[in-house]
């Protein structure tokens, strides 16, 4: 007998909801052992002895950083762990009961995940996103950058997505801990509250603002860069724009801003949530929310982190040689302070677009508005 679409989306919401923990608990504890294996031979985490890196944790005292991360994702793990003990059925909760720790469990969760998301990935994991594409590219006709893919930091880029995989799966299981503990919908996590700024209506109108700074932040770094790459030094002293080298590499990194930008649009634009004619064999299909929403999440974390590291850097560091002559390139640095606002603005344009085209919950019925 074939069982109701309800009931099978009820069935597909609760596996997700216990992968989500059980995948956040396995790259925490990878996370405590890496930081516990290097504190105990003495040496950096993957990228934590590099200042090139720019992320908060590298600011930390010589051996600091990795009993750092260790203690944070021990925590995490632990928290994460009692969070599904007290999720488990075998608990046997009756009736509406709340789980065990269902105040303090979710507070640490957030702590540890926010922390995560803030402090371990940086400015160089941007970096390597933009670079490793054209490295890639660019090995196939010179031998330069044939070498650099070989020497590529491929252990730092893993450390800092593992870490942003486990951050954000701490936060994820931390809200799937709050449905439970507050008897909302397991599948969509409503309870028929209203929030006047979780309307389809409003969401659409400071979602399509929140856009609007998504996309003009990397437009104006991209902006400074393609100038410099023409000739036009706006922002940087005469030594600065004798680097051709590093403005070819910034306009290609200009080059991926202008594309993230692009398709930042498309969470207010109808191509975002149906497949356009250029794209050939899906014309007219619906854009599956994930899509945007994946992606869209990763970014405003990484581009946030980025731009922390920066600001540290800024602040607390003198590594890369030039703090002292920020007077004078101001634009190899300014747009880059702007990045926590992007971020900031991603995501919320990213939780608008969700708010807008989730729709009604087909387990609990509740319409599009969310607690």
């Amino acid at each position: 007998m074939t069982k109701p679409a309800t009931e099978t989306l009820d069935v597909s919401a609760q596996r997700w909801n216990s992968l989500i923990p059980q995948l956040t608990l396995v790259l925490l504890t990878t996370l405590a052992a890496v930081g516990m294996t290097s504190t105990a031979a003495g040496n950096p985490l993957p990228g934590g002895g590099d200042e090139g890196t720019l992320a908060l944790f590298t600011f930390l005292p010589p051996g600091v950083a990795a009993p750092a991360v260790a203690v944070l994702a021990s925590i995490g793990a632990l928290a994460t762990a009692l969070m599904m003990v007290a999720l488990s059925p075998r608990r046997g909760r009756r009736g509406n009961s709340k789980p065990r720790g269902h105040r303090i469990l979710p507070a640490v969760g957030v702590i540890v995940g926010v922390v995560m998301l803030t402090t371990i990935p940086g400015t160089g994991y941007l970096a390597y996103l933009g670079y490793l594409p054209m490295l890639v590219v660019g090995g196939f006709f010179d031998a330069e950058m044939r070498a650099a893919l070989v020497n590529f930091d491929y252990l730092s880029l893993l450390l800092q997505t593992v870490a942003i995989v486990a951050g954000l799966g701490t936060l994820a299981t931390r809200a799937i801990f709050g449905r439970a503990a507050s008897g909302r919908c397991v599948r969509c996590g409503r309870d028929g509250s209203q929030s006047e700024l979780a309307t389809v209506e409003m969401a659409s109108r400071w979602g399509r603002i929140a856009t609007i700074v998504a996309v003009s932040i990397p437009l104006v770094y991209a902006l400074t860069r393609y100038l410099w790459l023409v000739g036009i030094p706006l922002g940087i002293d005469d030594t600065f724009s004798e680097s051709l080298g590093g403005q070819l590499i910034g306009a290609g990194l200009a080059t991926c801003a202008v594309l993230g930008a692009w398709l930042t649009t498309g969470l207010v634009r109808p191509w975002g949530e149906r497949f356009p004619r250029w794209m050939v064999g899906l014309v007219g299909k619906r854009v599956p929310i994930s899509l945007a929403v994946v992606p869209g999440t990763a970014m405003s974390v990484i581009v946030c982190a980025a731009g922390l590291g920066m600001i540290a850097q800024l602040t607390l560091g003198t590594g890369i040689g030039m703090q002292k002559d920020i007077a004078e390139n101001w634009a190899a640095f300014v747009p880059t302070l702007l990045w926590p606002l992007w971020g900031v603005a991603l995501a919320a344009a990213t939780f608008a677009y969700w708010v807008r085209r989730r729709g009604g919950c087909a387990v609990c019925g509740v319409d599009a508005v969310i607690r």
